[in-house]
């Protein structure tokens, strides 16, 4: 099992982040730290006389540094999650600063504040009871949040303009936690400096940033997310750590803190959506909580377990989430990456792909020989290619062969899921050596011990068995048991039953499948893999694949491809904004009125479930052209161009590309194609 050590974290809020709660010490005795005083007080100057022979000048419009304060909000975040090092998971309770950028209530503030953002409330300045803020947007890597604060007609604060430089006269705003146990006893302050570097390493156990700025106006823990401004009251940067010991106070350039919060309007950048923090010596980044509707909940990840690798590399070598922000940066672009996860509570260890396949354990099955002789086929070593795969409600959805071109999604009960897949279901269902795979959700044994239903399958089945039932982990974070079946009805065969129940316990799936060659037990690997269970708006699924098979010229014609294209569309851009988009009235996806990303989104939905291969052999046999040629052909063309050009066909129907077709005519003239 991976070994897992304490280490402080350098976070602006605490050096611990459980430090940072309700329950904090209280020191008997001590006042809370008072608000601290810009220039002197008119006690300290005594009364003076106004002289009558002076025309005194007008008061100025406004105090900047009054309006910093008027513009800054104490943040209070409640949510769940494992403290490093730690099992339970456990509710907790955050302070720190945010401060308002627009008058309808858009604020910034540290993405280690919010944490997993499962309730988000603001005090604003001198309100004695929380105002509810929603989350827009994070960015763990940059440590930065977006929320919109309930309300409107707020103060702002604007971002400085002129360049920062050593030297520049600055102030740190914020609520620090010092002696105060109660969060309505957490005070404003304001403390003064000067920036002592714009170069200083930005790389810490939770973030990494290009550079960030170190400076001596004295921050601690709470101040995280607080406003570091000039004497004009615009924002320098965004304070995000300190370090006691050398009295080391950081902050994010305001610079790198207005391009973020751009992308954070739109959503999630440069996230995994996960609370980091990386152990020391290389064991890899600790995982203290994941936010709903994540990559990382949709792989599988859960709070207390440890992200080991991302693409090949060890993580956390330096004890910071440099290594880690590389590949989720790298990520972003959509490129899939490998990542491999560690779980201390059940001692496993699990493979996926950000942008891929969700997580799945390193399990017994792949251990198990199907069986030499029996068989009816000579299959090929591997199955090729894979396609998504759902049922009529849109609630299930996995990956299987392109080879099992028969699909069954009829449910036999209310509130259940069915779908079953094989080259031939009837085959399937009569000989138990033809490959096939049925999966279900079950709402009849949501929480029913598992044992006891594998028993019940057990018993039902015409088949022996060692009894041997192994644990196994599915997509997305599904958990269970799966048993082997060597005979049934006196025929060899090797049957797998998997009985999986979802993290809440209100979602149970059953699989069974034939597994007679190594194929075959990749097949149910990959199904394994790529399950996804989930409630989702059937309407508006419905209307995509209803748009996408009546237009006059469709891009499929095959129901489960316009139905994995729907499926992949909303989960990745979501119901309602696809229908605030319009997508429901379009047939063309290059159509939509969205953003690059989320048009990006509808691009790879569409040749992740269209056999493009297909269309291009349909097209050549309709010139005429045999199939020998059409694989000649692609062969010279080769397969990622042929995916490259339908793409830039789809994004842009009007245009002409030339690169294309002349490497379209050079793969016709090598293949002897006259046409």
């Amino acid at each position: 099992m991976l070994a897992v050590a304490f280490i402080s974290s350098g976070c602006a809020v605490a050096t611990n982040p459980q430090e940072i709660s309700e329950s904090l010490s209280p020191a008997t005795g001590i006042e809370p730290a008072p608000q601290v005083q810009v220039g002197p007080t008119p006690e300290d100057l005594g009364t003076v006389e106004p002289d009558p022979t002076v025309t005194p000048e007008p008061p100025p419009e406004s105090d900047p540094i009054q309006a910093v304060a008027d513009a800054t909000l104490k943040v209070v975040a409640r949510g769940s999650s494992v403290a490093t090092g730690e099992i339970d998971l456990v509710e907790s309770s955050g302070v720190g600063t945010a401060f308002f950028i627009s008058a309808d209530g858009l604020a910034i503030t540290n993405s280690h504040v919010i944490r997993n953002g499962e309730t988000i409330q603001v005090f604003l300045p001198n309100a004695t009871e929380p105002t509810p803020a929603t989350l827009l947007g994070v960015s763990e890597c940059n440590d930065l949040a977006l929320l919109d604060v309930d309300g409107d007609g707020y103060p702002v604060l604007e971002f400085r303009q002129d360049p920062i430089r050593p030297g520049l006269r600055i102030f740190a705003a914020g609520f620090p936690v010092i002696f105060d146990d109660d969060i309505a006893d957490i005070d404003y302050t304001l403390t003064g400096g000067i920036v002592n570097t714009v170069t200083a390493s930005g790389d810490t156990a939770w973030a990494s940033l290009p550079n960030a700025i170190e400076h001596d106006a004295r921050i601690r823990g709470g101040n995280s997310g607080g406003p570091l401004v000039d004497e004009a009251g615009d924002i320098v940067g965004v304070n995000f750590a300190n370090e006691d010991t050398n009295d080391l106070n950081l902050a994010i350039s305001a610079v790198d803190v207005e391009r973020v919060t751009a992308e954070l309007r739109s959503g999630d950048f440069e996230s995994l959506g996960i609370d980091p923090d990386a152990l020391p010596q290389g064991q890899g980044v600790w995982v203290q909580s994941v936010r709903a509707g994540t990559e990382a909940e949709r792989l599988g990840i859960l709070a207390g377990d440890v992200i080991t690798e991302l693409g090949g590399v060890q993580l956390g070598r330096d004890g910071t989430a440099e290594e880690y922000c590389d590949a989720i940066r790298a990520a972003a672009t959509g490129r899939q990456i490998d990542i491999s996860v560690e779980r201390p509570s059940t001692n496993s260890s699990l493979q996926g792909q950000i942008n891929g396949s969700p997580l799945v354990s390193e399990m017994g099955m792949t251990d198990i020989a199907p069986p030499d002789d029996g068989l009816t086929t000579e299959p090929s070593d591997t199955y090729q290619d894979y396609r998504v795969v759902s049922d009529a409600s849109a609630t299930l959805s996995l990956e299987v062969p392109v080879e099992f071109v028969e699909v069954e999604d009829n449910a036999e009960f209310e509130d259940n899921a069915r779908i079953s897949a094989a080259p031939s279901i009837d085959a399937f269902n009569t000989d138990w050596q033809a490959p096939g795979i049925l999966v279900l959700s079950e709402a009849e044994i949501v929480g029913e011990d598992i044992d006891d239903v594998m028993d019940f399958v057990a018993d039902g089945l015409p088949c022996t068995t060692d009894g041997v039932r192994d644990d196994i982990v599915a997509g997305p974070g599904f958990e269970g048991k799966f048993q082997v079946f060597d005979v049934c009805n006196g025929v060899e065969t090797t049957v797998f039953h998997l009985v999986l129940m979802s993290p809440d316990g209100r979602l149970a799936v059953r699989i069974l499948t034939q597994v007679n060659a190594d194929r075959d037990l990749d097949a149910l690997l990959r199904a394994v893999e790529t399950l996804d269970v989930r409630t989702r708006d059937l309407a508006v699924v419905e209307a995509i694949v209803g748009d996408l098979l009546d237009d006059e010229e469709p891009l499929t014609t095959d129901i489960q491809e316009a139905r994995c294209i729907a499926l992949s569309t909303h989960d990745d851009i979501g119901a309602e904004r696809l229908i605030n988009a319009g997508l429901l009235e379009m047939n063309d996806l290059s159509l939509l009125e969205l953003t690059r990303s989320e048009d990006e989104f509808a691009i790879e939905a569409v040749f992740r479930c269209v056999d493009i291969e297909r269309l291009f052999f349909d097209l050549l046999r309709d010139l005429g052209i045999t199939d020998a040629e059409a694989t000649c052909a692609l062969g010279e063309l080769g397969i990622n161009n042929l995916k490259e050009a339908s793409v830039n066909a789809l994004q842009d129907p009007d245009g002409d590309d030339v690169l294309f077709e002349d490497r379209l005519f050079e793969a016709f003239a090598a293949c002897d194609i006259q046409s």
